[in-house]
């Protein structure tokens, strides 16, 4: 958590940050913090599993659909903006 923090570090509150949190199995109280922090900076969180909506629901994350992130997929091919 502190690397994302080291590089999150210059945002400023209306950041329109995306970050995916798809793979987190545990967040300890610095990390809900941390998360806190970057959600009241504007970031939006990238989910799709249950302990990641469970996550977002309880901290009142922002969260949008991970298929509407444009990036590389699991298998390392382009996804569009389109969905």
């Amino acid at each position: 958590m502190g690397e994302l923090l080291w590089v999150t570090r210059e945002l400023l509150p209306g950041t329109n940050c995306v970050f995916d949190i798809e793979d987190v199995l545990f967040v300890d109280l610095l990390g809900e913090k941390a998360l806190q922090w970057l959600n009241h900076l504007g970031a939006t969180f990238v989910v799709r599993n249950a302990y990641g909506v469970d996550l977002c629901e309880r901290l009142h994350l922002r969260r949008c659909a991970g298929e509407a992130i444009a990036g590389p997929d699991r298998e390392g091919k382009r996804r569009s903006e389109e969905t």
